[in-house]
């Protein structure tokens, strides 16, 4: 079954090279994968079989062509591309000169840096001497202990790779924009996020403000590809850096600011999913907290006509800056009712304190600890909306995300942390009942197609399994 769908993509006058993905599962010698890549793919990840993006993402990678990727959170992306960019790289060592910088990896957060940066050492094990790996690749995030050691090796031995937080590749490019030059691919993941571009409905003020505050990933791509509107689009790929832009809700301002930048031409659109819609193996609940108690949300409303215009603007905040006693025993109480959880992650605002957070947990019986990428034994995992994104935790199967999403798009990254590769998963949404907060809930929760259930019928689905 073909599910590559061009969407509204075709609105932008895009040269669109579509290619189709099969939902079947492709061997990854068949991608054109050096033979100890491919051995260290199955001996560290235990994996023989791409997945159907990676089948798509790999070659694209490979070509060095501009890509906009759109797929379901937990479909291997950012694997995918970790994988092209270490195959080419390695491939590409004899050709090059040392020192050269060709291959740029931004990512929204620290923990998703280093979580890429080890997959790529895996993947490289056995092919270069472990004392020479810094000159294949090297990771760079914001951390007092290690950020100077970081900049200085950097900037002395220039990786073939980088992997980066936005802030820090900036920060380097002003240190050195020369070392630049050479930038033959540029991934962004999470690219939405990494632009933070005003939504499509957003006010004058929010926009406004937007100009005045540019993201550094902003900065840095106005940097690279500076005078890009002067180039010829045909000779452009072979004298500009191939982005490959990749997120499950990449949306049309993103795809607008790409092609009013002049910095894609003729980009590859693989699509793995005609709308922004939830993967089908995730089960969503939605518990309010009422002055009487805690209920589930009521979804029998009238809810025929979808709302197109939700999916664009965010939601008006809520003032959930602290969590009280009352909320915190709630939590406890979901969490402690889930014995057989194999990890479940709380996710709460960016505003909130996660370390206050597991305090006032331990205090009610709860352990908990800080997300970190090498975590690998089941608990209970806390971070933020923006720590959370794109990390990849193969053993949550249980996500309770603490207040209103601030729109459909960030409520899906965050249930997409639950139910990867395609696993059975749940994502509980606990917020205080207040104003419509329940119409908003479920109108988004009919506009994402979400299978929603009520919190009762998570013992029956354990026993089905």
């Amino acid at each position: 079954m073909i599910v590559n769908s061009f969407s509204n993509i075709n609105a932008l006058n895009y040269n669109i090279r579509p290619i189709s993905i099969w939902r079947h599962l492709h061997r990854f010698h068949t991608l054109n994968l050096h033979a100890d890549i491919l051995n260290n793919l199955e001996t560290k990840f235990n994996i023989s079989q791409a997945t159907p993006i990676q089948s798509a993402l790999v070659p694209a990678l490979d070509s060095k062509h501009p890509v906009i990727l759109r797929d379901f959170t937990g479909s291997g992306k950012t694997l995918g591309a970790i994988i092209g960019l270490v195959n080419s790289g390695y491939i590409e060592e004899k050709r090059i000169m040392p020192k050269q910088l060709t291959r740029v990896f931004l990512v929204p957060n620290r923990e998703l840096a280093l979580q890429i940066y080890n997959w790529a050492t895996l993947l490289l094990e056995g092919l270069i001497p472990s004392t020479h790996i810094h000159h294949q690749v090297q990771v760079l995030y914001k951390d007092k202990l290690t950020e100077e050691t970081q900049i200085r090796r950097f900037l002395d031995t220039p990786p073939r790779l980088l992997i980066s937080t936005p802030k820090m590749a900036w920060d380097m490019y002003n240190a050195n924009s020369s070392m630049w030059k050479t930038l033959g691919w540029l991934v962004l993941d999470e690219a939405d996020l990494l632009l933070n571009l005003p939504p499509r409905y957003s006010t004058q003020s929010k926009i406004k403000n937007r100009l005045r505050h540019p993201s550094p990933t902003h900065l840095l791509l106005s940097k690279i590809f500076e005078g890009a509107e002067k180039q010829d689009p045909a000779k452009a790929t072979k004298h500009l850096p191939a982005i490959t832009a990749m997120s499950a809700t990449l949306n049309r301002p993103v795809r607008h600011y790409f092609r009013e930048n002049h910095m894609m031409f003729s980009p590859l659109f693989i699509d793995g999913v005609s709308t922004s819609q939830s993967p089908p193996n995730i089960r969503h609940i939605c518990l309010l907290v009422t002055e009487k108690g805690i209920r589930n949300i009521d979804m029998s409303k009238d809810e025929s006509a979808k709302s197109s215009l939700i999916s664009e603007q965010e939601f008006e905040p809520t003032t959930t800056d602290e969590l009280d006693d009352k909320f915190i025993q709630q939590i406890a109480n979901i969490i402690q009712s889930k014995p057989t959880s194999q990890s479940t992650m709380l996710i709460v605002k960016d505003t909130l304190s996660c370390p206050k957070i597991i305090q006032q947990l331990q205090a009610v019986g709860v352990e908990a600890q800080s997300i970190d990428h090498k975590i690998e034994k089941p608990g209970v995992l806390i971070g933020t909306e923006t720590l959370i994104r794109g990390i990849d935790l193969p053993s949550v199967d249980f996500v309770i995300f603490v207040g209103l999403p601030k729109t459909p798009s960030h409520y899906l990254h965050t249930s997409g942390r639950t139910g990867r590769y395609g696993r059975p998963g749940i994502a509980l949404t606990i917020v205080r009942e207040k104003g419509r907060i329940e119409d908003r809930m479920r109108t988004m929760y009919n506009n994402i197609n979400a299978n929603v259930i009520s919190l009762n019928q998570i013992k029956s689905l354990e026993q089905a399994s």
